[in-house]
């Protein structure tokens, strides 16, 4: 049975059942009204969560311990104009390396150097 979510169309306007269709083109989910065939985004019309994705992260570069990987950032960002938030994961491994998160992050160029999480 197709799954189907009530919602208000872009496309026509009308609030109808909308079928919630993968759509290979945008890579994700979304719900497909029957009336003029327009594809909605899910988040647009306040839709369900359509299951989860694992990101695994792999690091450029590695560090013997959590205070070097913070050094390294130190080193690299310090007296950065911008606030950058990042958090320290240890891999499989047991090294270290930084992850920066937000929009911040990735207008500031970090991921030519580290990871970034939008």
């Amino acid at each position: 049975m197709a799954q189907s979510i009530e919602g208000t169309c872009g496309g026509c306007g009308r609030t109808k059942s909308l079928q919630i269709k993968y759509r290979e083109e945008y890579g994700k989910k979304t719900a497909l009204c029957p009336n003029c065939g327009f594809h909605n985004s899910l988040k647009r019309i306040g839709g369900i969560v359509v299951g989860t994705k694992l990101i695994e992260l792999e690091a450029p570069r590695t560090y013997a311990s959590k205070e070097n990987a913070v050094k390294a950032v130190e080193k690299k960002y310090g007296d950065w104009p911008v606030e950058l938030r990042y958090i320290v994961y240890r891999n499989e491994e047991g090294r270290y390396f930084p992850v920066f998160i937000g929009y911040e992050a990735i207008r500031e160029g970090v991921h030519f150097h580290f990871n970034v999480l939008g």
